[in-house]
């Protein structure tokens, strides 16, 4: 993905850095398929270029708003299973616009763009088909001291509506029956995000014209994730800029040289809405009581914070490119060089905390998991993983017109990606030292 030429390729999951959401800032997309260009390269997939707008002589704006409410929409599966009898509550807004024009007339130009968009909504958890009832919590209570896993079951999942059923255990010579009931949840979601943009062009004569173009997308989500028990919802903030120079000089009517120069950043990090509460037990899971999974997601019913979380993002990415084409009878050709300086700095630590698993309630009262596992980091690990290196790519090209109807094109192209994983094995040597080098910890 390619915003005005700048990379903009999230490398984690894929898609588009730079959040752009507003129609109206957007000039030109190219879509590359396939028979790819030297110039183009990196990649195996599709190129997607979006080219932003810039202002005129004449000024010209534009506005719009996008509105979604919840008579709009129908019940999910979950919504009906949690009792809903209509769609959950959900207010949405997307509204902005765009405005550009002269500063200079025929020679400076700006054109700027602007939208909100917030999303209020109430989602449906999963249901918990085991949790003690009230009656079962009082038979757990009795049983709970010197047992910490039953203390968690107790603090981090409140009573079920009884529904019949039940659980048997066996502790400190008694055997005790458990009432179970069904638990399900709801979460109030809140999404807010601002996104804009700003662009100047100047022609400083007939042969030299210069851009620059700055744009934001800053956003916090709340309230998504899983629902179900309550207090384990996901917090979001995200935010991504990236800013452009481009200076554009045509050097004789044949030769057009393109120089440019950019800059992006994006930040990210998901984490409970009360890490203090969801942080203080490891991930547990007891699937005979409804309590499944172990990763962040709508559907995990198990308790404490998942396993994969919290983490956090960081990337920056600086960026050099120039090129020149020249046209030369039936031939026109480009020459480019792009240098790319790339860091990316990510907290992400699955099962730091720790997971457990318990096949049932009498496992858990007994502390035999099934699945019971901790990373913890050696002495000199990082709790942040860095990387930091360099892209070089060179390319030569031509489009032979060889008739009206024919054209061959060829060229070369020479890529040095850098090695992300220096920084890895130099921790790796480092925590090797500190170990005695014991080759159990590389």
């Amino acid at each position: 993905f390619l915003i005005d030429g700048q990379d903009s390729y999230y490398g984690s999951t894929g898609g588009l850095l730079q959040g752009l959401n507003n129609p109206d800032i957007v000039g030109e997309v190219r879509i590359i398929t396939n028979q790819f260009l030297p110039e183009y390269g990196r990649a195996a997939g599709s190129v997607v270029n979006i080219v932003t707008k810039g202002g005129t002589n004449q000024f010209h704006g534009s506005g719009f708003w996008f509105y979604n409410g919840n008579k709009l929409n129908a019940r999910s599966n979950l919504d009906k299973a949690a009792g809903f009898t209509a769609a959950p509550f959900r207010i949405e807004h997307q509204y902005g616009g765009t405005f550009g024009g002269p500063i200079i007339k025929d020679r400076t130009f700006f054109f700027g763009s602007l939208q909100r968009w917030t999303t209020r909504l109430l989602g449906s958890g999963s249901i918990i088909n085991g949790a003690p009832t009230e009656e079962g919590r009082r038979a757990l209570e009795s049983i709970a001291a010197g047992r910490p896993t039953v203390r968690a079951l107790l603090d981090n999942l409140p009573a079920g509506a009884a529904n019949g059923n039940s659980r048997t255990v066996t502790a400190d010579g008694r055997t005790l029956t458990i009432p179970l009931g069904n638990l399900t949840g709801a979460a109030a979601g809140k999404f807010d995000d601002w996104q804009y943009s700003g662009r100047i062009d100047h022609r400083f004569n007939d042969k030299h014209s210069l851009m620059g173009r700055y744009m934001v997308d800053d956003s916090t989500s709340s309230g998504t994730g899983q629902a179900t028990p309550a207090g384990l919802t996901n917090v979001v903030p995200q935010a991504s800029k990236s800013v452009i120079v481009a200076l554009t000089s045509s050097l004789r009517p044949t030769i057009l040289n393109d120089f440019r120069v950019s800059y992006n950043r994006f930040v990210a990090s998901t984490n409970a809405q009360n890490p203090a509460v969801a942080e203080r037990i490891p991930s547990i899971e007891v699937p005979d009581l409804g309590l499944r999974q172990f990763n962040s997601g709508a559907a995990r019913t198990g308790i404490g914070l998942a396993a994969n979380l919290p983490s956090a993002t960081f990337i920056n990415g600086y960026q050099i490119q120039n090129s020149i084409s020249v046209i030369k009878g039936a031939h026109s050709m480009k020459f480019g060089v792009d240098l790319r300086r790339q860091e990316q700095f990510g907290n992400f630590l699955p099962q730091l905390r720790g997971r457990l698993e318990y096949a049932n309630l009498q496992a858990l009262v007994d502390d035999r998991a099934t699945a019971a596992q901790i990373n913890a980091l050696l002495p000199g690990a990082l709790a942040t993983l860095q990387y930091r290196y360099y892209d070089y790519f060179f390319y030569l090209q031509d489009e032979w017109r060889v008739k009206s109807n024919f054209t061959i094109t060829y060229g070369v192209r020479y890529e040095s990606p850098g090695n992300p994983y220096q920084n890895l094995a130099d921790q790796n040597a480092r925590v090797l030292s500190l170990n005695n080098n014991n080759p159990v910890v590389a």
